[in-house]
């Protein structure tokens, strides 16, 4: 009998059905099936639109999207030990032994299933690949190619590779004609970190290690632990194969961050790419400007890890450094690959401008969503992207990375990334959900204002408000004689640092924040010195401006915006509307404005007024307005207030300022 006419053996109706089981089983019948009358020994499995169609036409008469959604899962999460078991009760209805030639076959490639389905689903909001995302499409073979493993490796899942050290090789992470890498845990010490094993196969690929790479791989090894840089830990040189040992990241690729673009049909917000770009130049620019200067030269996309960051963006991490043209493009001669600058394809000496030509080619790929494109060429691209909504400013700095003339691109990647930042600080029209806010007042440091109208409003609440706490002004009239203007947002983390030269922010860049995040953990004495040094600059003294904070009638004065509600927005304030009852601070100006322009009046950070709380001597405590990221809804209402010591700091206070002009 030819394996290609194995029945499965009858199994009992009685027990209940394993999904992931059932699917280990369609894979594997589909497999024999593929066989013909040579020896199967020589028979290669290797995924095909051929064998995924055949895989797919079994799975879909067995199966609802649900129940295939469902187990996709269910196989990702498998652990080496509950696939081994799987693979045995397929093994046993298949009739085929484990220690045959043929159970060794398809075991070898079942192993390899659970890796393939996560590499697959990686996405920067779940590296893990353990949930299939719901924009997966999952409708034909087409879909559940990519979800197959590509080929045999030479490695399986529970090796452990001889003379690398008490590694046990537990997911396939990658794979090519080049290389095989491994994610591996320490057998001699089970809390270790994982690692990322390099074998090293090709015969090129071996000799660049070996010989012309060495010098590259020792300089990389001895970097250490450089910030953005996935550590090289290891070389082993004289194993077969060579293998390098890296750090493992938990995290996708910046292709998977396109993909999910794609399925969700989401335009990249372009100042979000330029940050992307803005971390990538940082790195760069760090092993250019090393005594021993490091230029990559292979820059690619798969180099490239990227994780979400909670409030927006993404955490960008550059990997395999030091494997040169076997990273990633040396499938493709130098002319064919679109990061290549002219003089790189010339064979011309490595500069820094060869890292910052290859920036500013993703950095167009990554704005137009396909990392397919070649440097555009021609005026029309750049038409394109102004319909896109990309700042003309930005598209300057693109084509400044990869023009033909070296002179003409930023020096190095430090350059380009402080001129990226330069742009992001500069003043910007605000926007939200398509509607266009003009400030009335930029200042020399970007800072935007509005005017508020004076006039009488109802200010506090009534006895019966929902929340109302005792410290709350009984409802009555306030009248203001005249307008002023508002900051937009709260001080961000940025403004405060560019005046005071420092930044003591609890959630900065290392906690999830950004400059773009308001500054908390700051004190009413800190928020006032803010505004003197402000006033004092040069550039506001010429300008005539003069800062302070709000009084307690004008901070509700702009919050209220004309209404008498509980908020701004009406009687309720879902999360949709403000950062409340939260994890952490966001960034100002993510959530929607309320009809003065003002952003984040209610929750985000607390925000100190220049008033004395009273009943405290001598103005020992201020007032503070507008609830925090920690507050619940009720304490974010228009009316709420707190005291706090003058002196005092937390991580959910903040402030914002007035703008006189003189």
């Amino acid at each position: 009998m030819t394996p290609s006419v194995l029945e499965p053996k009858a199994r009992s109706t009685k027990a209940a059905p394993n999904l992931a089981e059932d699917f280990l089983m369609v894979v594997a019948q589909s497999i024999l099936d593929k066989m013909d009358d040579s020896l199967f020994s020589d028979f290669a499995v290797e995924a095909s639109t051929e064998l995924a169609n055949e895989i797919w036409t079994r799975w879909s008469k067995r199966s609802t999207a649900a129940q295939r959604r469902s187990t996709l899962e269910a196989v990702a999460r498998c652990s080496f030990e509950q696939l081994d078991e799987l693979i045995e009760g397929v093994e046993k209805t298949l009739g085929t032994g484990a220690n045959s030639d043929l159970g060794k076959l398809l075991g070898n490639y079942l192993h390899l299933l659970p890796g393939s389905i996560r590499r697959r689903c990686k996405r920067p909001s779940q590296p893990s690949g353990l949930s299939v995302p719901s924009t997966l499409p999952l409708t034909g073979g087409e879909d559940l190619l990519p979800l197959l493993p590509a080929r045999m490796t030479r490695f399986q899942p529970g090796d452990r590779p001889w003379a690398v050290g008490e590694w046990e090789l537990v997911e396939l992470l990658e794979h090519s004609s080049y290389r095989e890498v491994w994610k591996a845990k320490n057998l001699a010490n089970e809390s270790a970190p994982p690692v990322a094993l390099h074998f090293i196969l090709h015969p090129a690929a071996r000799s660049y290690v070996l010989k012309s790479g060495t010098a590259a791989l020792q300089q990389i090894h001895e970097l250490g632990n450089l910030a953005g840089v996935v550590p090289l830990q290891a070389i082993h040189l004289h194993t077969e194969p060579p293998c390098l040992q890296y750090a493992y990241v938990e995290a996708a690729h910046v292709t998977a961050l396109v993909q999910e673009w794609r399925e969700t049909d989401t335009t990249p917000d372009p100042w979000c790419v330029a940050d992307l770009i803005q971390q990538l130049a940082t790195i760069l620019g760090r092993l250019h400007r090393r005594p021993q200067p490091i230029i990559h030269r292979h820059l690619w996309p798969g180099h490239i890890l990227v994780t979400a960051r909670p409030q927006g963006g993404w955490r960008c991490q550059l990997a395999d450094l030091g494997l040169g043209p076997w990273g990633g493009s040396a499938a493709l001669p130098a002319a064919q690959n679109p990061y290549a600058a002219p003089e790189q394809r010339r064979d011309d000496v490595a500069q820094p401008q060869d890292d910052v030509f290859a920036l500013g080619v993703l950095w167009h790929q990554l704005l137009v969503g396909n990392l397919e494109q070649p440097r555009p060429g021609g005026s029309s691209w750049r038409r394109r992207l102004t319909r896109q909504g990309v700042p003309p400013e930005l598209i300057e700095t693109v084509e400044a990375c990869f023009d033909d003339d070296v002179a003409e691109r930023p020096a190095d990647g430090l350059v380009l990334a402080d001129r990226i930042l330069k742009l992001a600080r500069r003043p910007k029209p605000l926007t939200h959900h398509g509607t266009r806010l003009v400030p009335a007042v930029v200042n020399t440091i970007g800072m935007a204002f509005v005017p508020v109208p004076g006039g009488t409003f109802w200010m506090g609440s009534d006895l019966a408000e929902t929340g109302r706490e005792r410290n709350e002004f009984l409802r009555h009239e306030v009248t203001l004689l005249a307008d002023f203007f508002l900051c937009v947002t709260p001080v961000t983390q940025r403004q405060f640092e560019l005046i005071m030269r420092r930044n003591p922010a609890q959630f900065g860049a290392a906690q999830g924040g950004s400059p773009e995040h308001p500054v908390e953990s700051v004190s009413w004495h800190e928020a006032e010195e803010f505004c003197q040094r402000l006033s004092e600059t040069p550039d506001e003294v010429e300008a005539g401006h003069r800062y302070r904070l709000p009084s307690e009638a004008e901070w509700e004065r702009a919050c209220r915006a004309g209404t008498s509600t509980a908020y701004g927005f009406g009687a309720l304030l879902p999360p949709s509307q403000a950062c409340c009852a939260a994890q952490a601070p966001a960034r100002v100006g993510r959530f929607a404005p309320n009809t003065y322009g003002l952003f984040d009046m209610h929750g985000n950070v607390w925000e100190w007024c220049a008033d004395a709380y009273p009943g405290n001597p001598a103005g020992a405590m201020r007032v503070l307005r507008g609830g925090s990221w920690r507050s619940s809804a009720a304490s974010c209402r228009s009316a709420s207030r707190q005291g706090l010591p003058a002196a005092a700091r937390a991580d959910d206070v903040g402030f914002r300022v007035v703008l006189e002009q003189y």
